[in-house]
């Protein structure tokens, strides 16, 4: 083969790594037996060879991957496999993000799960490009998580109300913290929280179990989940990189594809083994998604299948991906009755176990629910969680300003002025008990729940401000 044809070949690997030598033959019209002795005679020092006969451009051990501007799922996947980021041999592994990339959450829990598997191997990562995603991959946690060096330039905030950080799915408690945070994060959001919650908490913990039910995966699975309150609604991203839902299912039924298998696992009753579950985690949580008029997105193998509220699913193939990615996005302004469902209604809720929990504690702090105490804000937060865990409640809810030295009128009438609105006069004073509070807090507080509830509620806070010793 001529210099100029052998160019060309080396070339095409760089630009389209991952092919056969008969692929490459015949994307430049050359004779597939050329086109091998050429990457065989270059072999080691500009391309490799994988066991599946695949060539790439040889990496020396270093690898840099430039992201795309939409960080999806799909995105991710395409990007990472057709580059050889999968691939055994690669000692370093550098990410490079565009500017204002796009990165949903479903899409950082896959850059996460992917990333500790890396580790795993002995890769050395790092990410570079884009300020501002970097910061963003900071304050969720995942360089961190994925030893990536990051001088942080912004004060860390309370997450409650806005977004949960990378969960690890190690172990069942692992699972139950992951849900639990992506129930508390949606209690602070909403006036009905409570009817919304439900439906998320089962999706939620059916998808992460099944992650330490099935997958098999060497390294911990990964959850993370933002709330965009303008679009009113929650997306979570749920990933691992085990073996995939073709291999689990395989172990109880013949699959031709990946496309299949996704199909079987969101069939109502569709199990690898009865005896470690019903098969209907991915079924119900699709459900969830159909009746909440949502969107439901599962990567697995070679395919990503997108489902719609019309039930309609859009498949698009791609490289094979370890694992399994799991998308879903909610409607927060559309909550879904299980008990409508084939579901049913659940036994134990979240709201019930925060109820005990709160209790056990001894109340609510402000200090650690508030990221400050001088504006309406944090307290909206906290009296949407308040409100919700009310009905729980078998005694007084105590919410607790110790470590609280000063606050403005606006936050106190937002947290107690409409706490006792919505309750009345004589609920509020059976149910809720705040101690802890400073006099000159405690005089503001006064004054304004006597204004949203008139002469009946003066001096309503008259008790111990201080616990009795």
């Amino acid at each position: 083969m001529s210099d100029e044809n052998a160019q060309k070949v080396l070339s095409y690997v760089r630009r389209n790594p991952g092919q056969k030598a008969r692929a490459i033959a015949t994307a430049l019209s050359l004779d597939r037996r050329e086109v091998n002795g050429a990457l065989h005679a270059h072999a080691g020092e500009v391309v490799r060879q994988d066991d599946g006969y695949c060539w790439w451009p040889a990496s020396n051990g270093e690898l840099h991957v430039e992201l795309p501007r939409a960080c999806t799922i799909n995105g991710f996947v395409g990007t990472l496999t057709s580059c050889g980021a999968f691939q055994v041999g690669n000692q370093r592994i550098e990410l490079e993000v565009p500017p204002k990339c796009f990165m949903p959450v479903s899409g950082m829990a896959l850059l996460a799960a992917w990333g500790l598997q890396q580790r795993a191997k002995g890769v050395e990562l790092d990410i570079s490009g884009d300020v501002g995603t970097r910061a963003y991959l900071s304050r969720m946690d995942v360089l961190e998580l994925l030893g990536v060096p990051f001088t942080e330039k912004f004060d860390r905030l309370p997450e409650a109300g806005r977004f949960i950080p990378v969960k690890l799915i190690e172990d069942h408690d692992g699972c139950s913290v992951a849900v639990n945070a992506v129930c508390d994060l949606m209690i602070h959001q909403f006036e009905d929280a409570r009817e919304f919650l439900p439906a998320l908490e089962w999706a939620v913990n059916e998808i992460t179990d099944n992650i330490l039910i099935h997958s098999e995966s060497a390294t911990p699975g990964v959850v993370c989940a933002q709330y965009y309150p303008t679009r009113k609604r929650l997306e979570v991203g749920i990933c691992d990189m085990g073996r995939g839902l073709r291999a689990s299912l395989g172990e109880a039924m013949n699959l031709e594809s990946d496309e299949e298998a996704i199909h079987q696992a969101t069939r109502r009753g569709v199990t690898r083994d009865s005896s470690v579950g019903q098969g209907n985690g991915l079924a119900g949580s699709l459900e969830i998604a159909k009746v909440n008029g949502g969107a439901f997105e599962i990567c697995t193998g070679a395919v990503t299948c997108r489902f719609t509220a019309d039930g309609l699913a859009k498949v698009t193939p791609h490289e094979h991906l370890p694992g399994t990615g799991v998308a879903l996005s909610l409607k927060t302004d559309r909550p879904v009755d299980l008990g409508e469902t084939f579901i049913g209604a659940p036994n134990f809720t979240f709201l019930e176990g925060e109820a005990i929990r709160i209790t056990e504690a001894g109340g609510i702090r402000v200090r650690e629910e508030c990221a400050h105490t001088g504006a309406r804000p944090p307290a909206k937060y906290l009296r949407r969680k308040i409100m919700s865990l009310v009905p729980e409640l078998e005694g007084v809810l105590v919410i607790d300003f110790d470590g609280v030295h000063s606050a403005s009128s606006s936050f106190l009438d937002e947290l107690l002025g409409r706490v006792a609105a919505e309750l009345g006069t004589d609920r509020f004073h059976k149910l809720i008990q705040v101690r802890n509070i400073p006099e000159q807090l405690r005089a503001m507080a006064n004054v304004v729940i006597e204004q949203r509830l008139g002469s009946l509620a003066a001096d309503a806070l008259d008790y111990p401000s201080t616990d009795p010793e």
